[in-house]
């Protein structure tokens, strides 16, 4: 089993998509056979505005060597940095309209979960062979920031470029939210729950963070200061709640609802409340990230057969 499988296994996620007739647990299981005789379906990449409309597509896959995931903006919103590919995955860019796109690292990056700083010029991600990595904005020279044995997932620069955002799981085989320093030190965790919290997402003014947290079973939406204080649970309705990211202004939440084997992008008003789907019933969509300055959502998705 690839270290993308394992992770998939351990992390928290509430999906059980059922692909190809088989139920599979987690993002990266959904991408993946289950067991051996299961086909792989294919997944892309496409975009939306916050109000549901102009729903596109901007990668177009054949095979399996363009499974797509892991789709992160750059800090001006005019492309994308996602995974693709099985064993092994490699990471690449995409213009926003589709275009250009390019395999970093001279195609030689392999990895997935991958983050631009916020000026463009480093990449964090998590390397094949384990551990948080860093390289340059085009993928070269890539180096290791933190390894240590331990499972790590889902890093993300802070707004100010100083502090970085991400997942580690503990000897209780739970998953808790950490920060470090740019530099790989001073890591302090962030939380303490007597279960899994995932999903970490920085706001844009680097004041709060948004996480998944599983109660009984379920997964809910919360968000908290940035030093792990005043947590608040947020109302997400009915289903399991996960990946959340933040509007340009902070004042909404795109995220990832399940219910059963459906998997749907919705958006959530942090002032009223409201909540509205944008994903039709024919997709199973995940992975959302909204793009700075607000235009579009991007996100994974599969069209139902």
């Amino acid at each position: 089993m690839s270290l993308r499988d394992k992770l998939a296994c351990q992390r928290p996620s509430p999906f059980a998509a059922i692909v190809a007739g088989a139920a599979a647990v987690g993002v990266f299981t959904a991408l993946t056979p289950v067991a051996a005789g299961h086909a792989v379906p294919l997944a892309d990449i496409y975009v939306v505005r916050p109000d549901g409309s102009r729903l596109h597509r901007i990668t177009h896959g054949v095979d399996e060597e363009d499974l797509t995931s892991d789709p992160s903006w750059s800090s001006d919103g005019r492309k994308l940095t996602f995974a693709s590919g099985e064993e092994p995955t490699y990471i690449s860019s995409i213009a926003a309209n589709g275009s250009r796109r390019v395999e970093l690292g001279g195609g030689r990056l392999h990895g997935f979960r991958p983050s631009w700083s916020p000026s463009g010029r480093k990449l964090l991600f998590i390397a094949t062979q384990g551990g948080i990595w860093i390289a340059r904005g085009d993928g070269m020279h890539p180096r290791p920031l933190r390894t240590r044995g331990v499972s790590l997932d889902k890093p993300s620069w802070s707004p100010d470029s100083r502090q970085i955002l991400f997942m580690q799981q503990g000897r209780d085989t739970r998953w808790h939210l950490y920060v470090m320093d740019a530099d790989g030190r001073n890591a302090r965790r962030l939380t303490d729950s007597r279960s899994s919290d995932g999903d970490p997402a920085w706001s844009r003014d680097g004041r709060r963070i948004a996480f998944s947290r599983q109660i009984g079973g379920r997964w809910f939406l919360f968000v908290m200061d940035a030093n792990g204080r005043h947590v608040q649970r947020l109302g997400t309705g009915r289903g399991s709640a996960t990946q959340p990211t933040w509007s340009s202004l902070d004042t909404r939440l795109a995220y990832v609802v399940q219910r059963g084997d459906s998997t749907s992008i919705w958006v959530m008003s942090l002032r009223s409340g409201r909540r509205r789907r944008l994903t039709p019933e024919a997709m199973l969509a995940y992975e959302p990230t909204w793009q700075p300055h607000g235009g579009q959502i991007a996100f994974v998705a599969k069209r139902r057969s």
